[in-house]
């Protein structure tokens, strides 16, 4: 195989030019890239990776972080930027966070000295990524993008579910099967909303409904410590009792579901529920599970050509400001939810 400045030397050119052709740069002219090109396959060319890093200040490199790669989510999400990744010739790190801040910060640091080009960051915590953090990654050229729920201390391009279209979608479609009085289970942040509550919040006041259904968790992703059964009962037995229950994601609810059999309740009967994200198993609960398509392979996908599009920009001192990109959610009815008998 030969190398760069060979083969430079075959097409007659400076070996920038094979360079730039072999990444189908359009400032080389179309005759010039497709005979650089035929001459590499010819030889068997592959880049050389460091050289090329060397001489561009890129790796070619980029990291993401994710709370678990075992989630369906994470898991669907992380395909999706694999696949954009993949066509534009980045090699991918993965990282985990664990739902913590301090393994988001070890991880970043971590990435950051493998000197990625960017770090798409999507860490499953309420904690917000420090501003230092932000800075340090702005600092080693690292161009940071947000995922979903990641909250930061500054300003950072984001791509993420459309969590008011979601919120508004799920109290208007219970609201059109009669409930009034609807309870949403999930985390809160020193006993405030946070996320996906506090817009839940929001649309059950803009439609003058009842907003004390408020139940926390208290328990982190994967919720091994949820006291489902608890919870449901405290539910069920208030006064008056929630004819319909919103859970921050279809584990939450999947586990209510499971908690009602024990405990001789049955969804829809006693209570309709619906989740959020459309998860592998949400079909195969019993009664399949009412949820929303999050699309996170969508997401994904969006957040590296956001990343790509921050990569080519000439001069980050004149780049455009941060932006947010939302991805609209789609409602999926199933069995779980039904008007209030």
């Amino acid at each position: 195989m030969p190398s760069l400045r060979k083969l430079a030397e075959l097409a007659g050119v400076a070996p920038s030019t094979v360079t730039r052709a072999l990444r189908d740069d359009p400032r080389i002219g179309a005759e010039t890239r497709t005979r650089i090109q035929a001459l590499a396959a010819q030889y068997h060319y592959l880049p050389n990776r460091l050289t090329q890093s060397l001489m561009t200040g890129r790796s070619q490199t980029i990291g993401v972080l994710l709370p678990s790669v075992v989630t369906p989510y994470s898991a669907r999400l992380l395909s999706g930027v694999l696949r954009q990744a993949g066509a534009a010739g980045f090699r991918v790190l993965i990282q985990e966070s664990g739902y913590q801040l301090a393994h988001s910060l070890a991880a970043i640091q971590m990435l950051i000295e493998q000197r990625v080009d960017g770090v798409l960051l999507d860490c499953g915590h309420l904690e917000p990524i420090p501003r230092k953090t932000i800075l340090e990654l702005r600092g080693h050229r690292v161009i940071p993008v947000g995922l979903d729920s990641t909250l930061f201390d500054g300003e950072v391009d984001h791509v993420h579910t459309d969590e008011l279209a979601l919120a508004t979608q799920a109290v208007d479609y219970l609201v059109q099967l009669g409930h009034r009085h609807i309870a949403f289970v999930g985390q809160t942040e020193h006993g405030r909303l946070v996320g996906r509550g506090r817009y839940i919040f929001k649309a059950l006041q803009k439609r003058l409904l009842p907003t004390r259904y408020f139940f926390d968790t208290r328990a982190k992703p994967p919720y091994d410590s949820l006291l489902s059964g608890e919870l449901l009962e405290q539910m069920l037995t208030a006064t008056p009792a929630p004819t319909a229950i919103i859970a921050w994601e279809d584990p939450i609810a999947a586990m209510l579901l499971k908690a009602a059999a024990r405990l001789g309740r049955h969804a829809p009967r006693d209570f309709s529920i619906l989740g959020f994200g459309n998860l592998s198993f949400s079909p195969l609960t019993t009664p399949a599970l009412t949820t929303f398509e999050q699309h996170p392979e969508q997401v994904g996908q969006q957040a590296f050509d956001l990343f790509l599009a921050r990569l080519e920009e000439d001069d980050p001192d004149t780049a455009a400001p941060p932006r947010s990109i939302a991805v609209r959610p789609t409602l999926l009815k199933r069995e779980s939810c039904a008007p209030p008998s």
